[in-house]
């Protein structure tokens, strides 16, 4: 019986002084707690000063302090600036851009480009215009000018059609004091009509007729009137003769 109990009685003791052991360690680890984080000795007057405040505390009244705001966004949120599309910045982009060792070697194709497409454009003209020729004279279209010869009426006058003016050239000679000029070998006159608004500056004129007579003074728009006409039917006044004709004027 007393042997049968020894080990019972054994096993009771070691596990009463475990438990005192750890009993001890707890106790132990609370006291050093108590020690390190405890309230410590209470504040004096003096610590106090004058406001009598207890340093560290915060008082409710008081505004709550600033926070640190980082001074730069997180990645996530940070907005990239705006890219300049225009101003010197965005030119010199895209001057940097462009490969000048060959901007010489495109701008010389696209002139001779140029140059063919006008050449083109210049048959293409001519084409059109031979095409209306055939045209008008497959389906018997008179000119204006073909219309008023043959009706006898002349077309409607148009200044902005007028041919080329050749200028008044002297022949060397003097008579009554005025130069004498030679025929202006142009239409311009003729073209003129019964106009004379064109050119005021000339007050008077005469012609000089093949036979080297002079005819009398004329003033343009009064009774200076030709008797034959233009091919196309229209009337035109005695300075239709500078054409082919010596003249003088009074300017």
């Amino acid at each position: 019986m007393g042997t049968r109990l020894l080990p019972l009685l054994v096993v009771t003791i070691l596990t009463a002084v475990a438990a005192v052991a750890t009993l001890a360690i707890v106790k132990s680890d609370s006291t050093e707690r108590l020690e390190i984080n405890g309230p410590g000795p209470s504040p004096s007057s003096g610590e106090r000063g004058a406001t009598g405040k207890t340093p560290g505390t915060i008082d409710s009244a008081s505004p709550t302090p600033d926070l640190e705001i980082p001074d730069r966004p997180p990645e996530s949120i940070r907005v990239e600036p705006p890219v300049e599309r225009n101003g010197p910045a965005a030119i010199d982009r895209d001057l940097g851009a462009i490969d000048l060792g060959n901007l010489k070697a495109e701008v010389a194709l696209l002139k001779k480009r140029m140059n063919a497409l006008e050449a083109d454009l210049r048959e293409a003209e001519g084409e059109i215009a031979r095409l209306k020729a055939e045209l008008a004279g497959a389906v018997g279209i008179q000119t204006p000018e073909e219309q008023a010869r043959a009706s006898g009426i002349p077309a409607p006058w148009d200044p902005s059609k007028l041919p080329k003016r050749n200028e008044f050239k002297p022949t060397g000679e003097m008579v009554d004091n005025l130069a004498v000029y030679k025929p202006t070998d142009d239409e311009y006159w003729t073209s003129l009509r019964l106009e004379t608004y064109l050119h005021p500056e000339i007050l008077r004129y005469r012609i000089k007729w093949f036979s080297g007579k002079w005819s009398p003074w004329f003033t343009p728009g009064v009774e200076d009137e030709d008797s034959k006409t233009n091919e196309d039917g229209s009337k035109r006044r005695i300075w239709s003769y500078f054409t082919d004709h010596e003249f003088q004027v009074v300017r």
